[in-house]
Formats: C-alpha cells, structure tokens, sequence
C-alpha cells in the first residue's frame, strides 16, 4: 500500500469510524420507484420564440394574434418568450414563428430528465474520494489510487462558503444534516408548489458536491466548505423542460454561483438552452454537466455546448462505467458508480434509504467535478472560469479510455488545487498523430415529419462518416454542411470515435409528399489530415418526402 495512502487513512480514520457509525445506524426505506411522467419529447401548448433585436411590441403582438399564441413568461437576459399554443400544434407552431423574418429562433420547449439511476443500500466507504482497494460495498473493491485525491486536496484547500454551487435538479431536502447549513437560497421553476426535494436526485447530487464534512455525521462533499443554490428545474417526477432549466441557468447566475451542476440532459440541442449556457458563461460561470447515461456516442444537451464541461463516469478500477455516453464530446470523466451520498429524511420517489443511500449514473459523476471547481476558485488559478476549467481538465489523470471516451481523463482534485498526486494506473496507449487523406465515407439522411393538413412540415438530418485511406474512422473531424433544394441550412459538428457526426437543419419547412431535401458537405478539418472530396465521390446526398 502506498505511504500517502497509510498517512492518509491515519489521518481520517477517526472521521471515516464516526461516518460508518451513523450510516450503519440509517434506516431504508423502500418506496415506490417514481418515473417522470410520459417522457413525451417537449412540452405540450408551448414553444419558444427570440425575437429580433429591435422588433416593437406592436409587431411581436401582431405575429402572437396571428400564430394564436399568448406569451405566458419571459426568460430574462436573454429574452426568449415561453409562448402558448394550441396543443398538438407545437412543432408547426415553432416552425411557422421561425420563419416570421421578426423572429431570430423559435423552438419546442424540450423535455430534459435526471440522468442518475440510483440503486442498491447501505454504505461502506467513498471510495470515489479515497481508494485503497477497500471493500466498499459488500464484497465488491476497487483499485488502489483510482479516486480523485480528495483528502490530498483537502490538506491545500478546503473552499470557502463565499464559492456558490448551483444545483439545478429536483431540489433539495433541507431538513438534512449534512446540507441544512449549506443552502443559502432557494427558487423553483417547475410545476411542483415546493422547491423541496421529493424526488431524491437533488439531494444526492447535493451531497457529492458539498455535503458538510468534519461534522462527526453523513457524507463529506468534494468542496464541502461550499455554499449550494437549491434551483429546482426538474419536478417531483424527475422531468422538466428546457424553459425551465434556462431559466435556472438565469437565475443562478444572476444570484451569484461561481459554479453550476447539472445533472440533467435531454438529447434535442436548443438555441433557447445554449443561449443561458452562453450568458451564464460570458457572466464568469463554470458550467458543469452530465454526459449521459446511453452507453453510446450520442450527444447529451447541454453538456455537448462549447462552454459546458462534459462529464463521463467511471467505476472503482478507473474503467468507464457500463452506462455512460462518451465521445470527443465529453471532457472529463469521474466516479459514478455506486456513490454514498445524501437521500432526503423524508418519503420520495427514488426510493432508496432515508438520509444516505448509493446512487448510479453521469449524474452522480457530474458533481465531482463541480465539489473541485469551487475547490479551484479558492486557489491562485481561481482567476477566471477559462482558467478554472482549464486547471480541472489539464490536471487530470490519463487512465485507460482517455481520448477515446473523454478528452482529458479522470478528474484529480489534488493536482487541480496544486498538489503533487502521481496516477499509480496504467498509461494510455498513445495514439499516433493522424496523417494522410480522409474522405466521407458515407451520408445518411433522415426525415422527421409532422402532418398538418395536407401538408408535411419536415426535419432533415444529415449523419456523416468521416474515414482515412485505411477506411479507419476519424474522430475529432470538424464537418461543415449545408441543406439546398427543399430548406436552405447548414451544421457544423465534430466526429465521434466511430468517425460519425450528425447534422441537424434547425429550419422546418412545408413539405409535400415529393419535395427533395440535399445535404452536401462543404468542408472537413482535422489536424494532421487532408480532406479529400474526390476520393469516395460523396459528399451529398438527397432524400425524398414519401
């Protein structure tokens, strides 16, 4: 065993003895598992409208009379109108708004759930902030030294109650001992009457964030001198809608968080989300969000925004987790399987114990990260959020996946803060610099229609494939494209590790049965390639409205 590790265990024993004390002591309760309500894919009678700078009142009331839409709340800052409909209209709705040469976007309002998926009982050990290869659950250990350093980082810095964690999420319980003092506000966006926490998911993330420590009691959070913003944005069944996390994202800022977690994502990318994700981050906010729990390449919104950090989770032998989404998308990875964390003191719909429990998922990893951005903000590289988040990814410990699944690798709070906390794994194979000529390979369209009359108002989506001379994907490829014929739009996006991207036209357009939709693709970039557009031949292709 490792002479930090011995020094370290020495240390804490006395903390880690009375935390295995109460939790043994923790009473279950099994309620019934909630879900969210139908997972329908956005909001029923509602869409989201961003006018045009300059555009009156008189011309924005005339388009709502018009479209029958009634304005019923404003995003503030970044003026985005949540706007109602007639319902079963909302696609078309949205479509027609946006074509309105007063109107800058005009979207559905998206569904977007919790990402965690909680299990099993009772607590051993964290082995997410130290491992020693213990028995944390179970029979079931880990690898020694496949944890972020958190004791080590500790010993520099323990934050400061002046750092503000946002946890924007079902809420959180209040009542409970290792987060009563931490909460310094609450708001709540959703359709619940209470910002309190019935669902669970907040107040587990809560408590990996910042979960009091020292206190004889619980948990200890990575940043657990940390104050936290209870913003509920997601109800009582675990789901709420993108207008409602914008507004978090919103609130938040403007009240002050340094940081702000969200373990949450929906799989639709949105002007309206990305636009707050943009405020929040122009205002000095880290952002930090979940990957997603698809075990798939797909993107997870809004962690896949330019200025989110995009967590992956991994498990106690620093291998990715069975669950988590992951792709040049994603940042950086931390533990989320099977973390003890905080559960509400009273009944909710997760059901796992009272007070303490495990919880699984990129939502339980999400927290890590953001416990060590306010640990970060509190040291000399706290400058600004450019330079918090560059310290969290240029500090991280190259384990196994690193730039296949995530970019960056697992998150060290000891290194983040200053310390000096080797990685005892194995190194990464390196990959060789990329060189030669890449080409597409292949492009796929597909259409999303919806009928309104005798019209189909039609979605185009482009997935392209990007390869080399050996046919061996590329990964980390820009693609540049642009629809022609039918709608006139283009994309732009990034190759996943199977050399795929897919391309999204925002513009809806009405589309009978024979309209032809072409997507070509203008450029490829990637550093050490060449882009080739005569090697396949392919770089369009069309589809028709059936």
């Amino acid at each position: 065993m490792k002479v930090k590790k011995v020094l370290k265990i020495l240390k804490y024993v006395s903390l880690l003895m009375a935390l295995c004390v109460v939790m043994a002591l923790a009473l279950p309760l099994l309620a019934t598992r909630g879900s969210p309500a139908a997972q329908q894919p956005f909001a029923s009678s509602r869409v989201l409208v961003k006018f045009k700078p300059g555009t009156s009142p008189a011309e924005r009331a005339a388009l709502h009379q018009a479209e029958r839409g009634k304005p019923v709340q404003m995003v503030p800052d970044i003026n985005v109108e949540v706007v109602r409909v007639p319902p079963g209209e909302e696609k078309v709705k949205a479509a027609t708004y946006a074509r309105s040469p007063i109107v800058a976007y005009a979207e559905p309002d998206y569904t977007t759930y919790a990402l965690g998926d909680p299990n099993d009982l009772y607590f051993s050990k964290q082995w997410g902030l130290d491992n020693d290869g213990q028995a944390y659950k179970d029979s079931q250990s880990g690898t020694v030294d496949a944890d972020i350093d958190a004791p080590e980082a500790w010993d520099i810095v323990t934050g400061t109650a002046e750092i503000k964690i946002a946890i924007l999420d079902t809420g959180i319980d209040q009542s409970h001992e290792d987060l009563a003092s931490k909460v310094i506000t609450s708001t709540n966006f959703t359709d619940s009457s209470t910002a309190n926490d019935f669902y669970g998911h907040g107040t587990h993330v809560a408590g990996i964030a910042a979960a009091e420590a020292n206190n004889s009691v619980g948990v200890a959070g990575v940043g657990y001198k940390s104050s936290l913003l209870n913003v509920k944005v997601l109800n009582d069944q675990g789901s709420g809608y993108y207008s409602w996390i914008a507004g978090g994202i919103v609130w938040a800022t403007d009240n002050g968080a340094k940081v702000i977690n969200m373990s949450l994502g929906g799989s639709r990318k949105s002007r309206t989300l990305e636009d707050a994700v943009n405020y929040a981050w122009g205002k000095g906010v880290v952002l930090i969000a979940a990957a997603g729990n698809s075990d798939n390449p797909s993107p997870t919104y809004p962690a896949k925004y330019e200025n989110c950090i995009a967590v992956a989770a991994t498990d106690s032998s620093d291998q990715k987790a069975s669950f988590s989404s992951y792709g040049s998308w994603v940042d950086v990875a931390a533990p989320g399987v099977d973390i003890y964390s905080t559960f509400p003191t009273h009944e909710y719909a997760i059901g796992k114990s009272l007070y303490y429990d495990y919880g699984s998922g990129t939502s339980m990893s999400t927290p890590f990260v953001s416990g060590l951005a306010a640990l970060v903000w509190d040291t000399q590289y706290g400058t600004s959020n450019d330079a918090v988040r560059a310290r969290i990814e240029t500090t991280a410990d190259p384990i196994p996946g690193t730039g296949q699944y995530w970019t960056y690798g697992r998150i060290n709070a000891c290194n983040a803060v200053g310390g000096s906390c080797g990685y005892g794994g194995a190194e990464p194979t390196p990959t060789p610099a990329p060189s030669g000529t890449m080409y597409v390979a292949d492009i796929t369209l597909d259409l999303s229609t919806v009928q309104r009359g005798p019209n189909l108002w039609t979605y185009t989506i482009a997935t392209v494939t990007i390869v080399d001379q050996g046919n061996i994907p590329i990964e980390g490829a820009t693609v540049s494209g642009h629809w022609s014929g039918a709608t006139d739009d283009s994309d732009s996006g990034v190759t996943d590790a199977y050399g795929k991207v897919s391309l999204e036209s925002d513009k809806v357009k009405n589309a009978s049965s024979g309209t032809v939709f072409t997507f070509t693709v203008d450029d490829v970039a990637s550093s050490g390639l060449t882009y080739d557009p005569t090697l396949n031949g392919e770089t369009s292709n069309s589809i028709t409205v059936p």
